[in-house]
């Protein structure tokens, strides 16, 4: 009876050993976790930054080409007002 005791006992300290290990191992795997979450913050923050530049650069971008549209316009008008102006004064000068 007193060897089954002590096969008990020990059976249970090498459990209590392992448990030890597991809670230590576990302990590692919260601190890996929690810093890995650390950093999933940081680069979803990163990116969302980044998509708001870029969104920027878009608008940017529109803006430039409207105004390069804007300056062909009037360009065109310009050299029409000088054709008018042009028409005019020889009108004066005929009559």
């Amino acid at each position: 009876m007193e060897e089954i005791l002590k096969q008990i006992l020990g059976k249970l300290e090498a459990l209590s050993d392992d448990i030890k290990e597991v809670k230590v191992q576990l302990s590692n795997v919260e601190g890996q976790l929690k810093e890995n979450t650390s950093i999933l913050r940081v680069l979803e923050h990163r990116s969302e930054v980044q998509a708001a530049e870029t969104e920027g650069l878009k608008l940017t971008t529109a803006t430039n080409e409207a105004i390069e549209r804007l300056d062909a316009k009037f360009d065109v008008l310009n050299t029409r007002l000088f054709q008018q102006e042009t028409a005019l004064q020889l009108i004066k000068k005929a009559q």
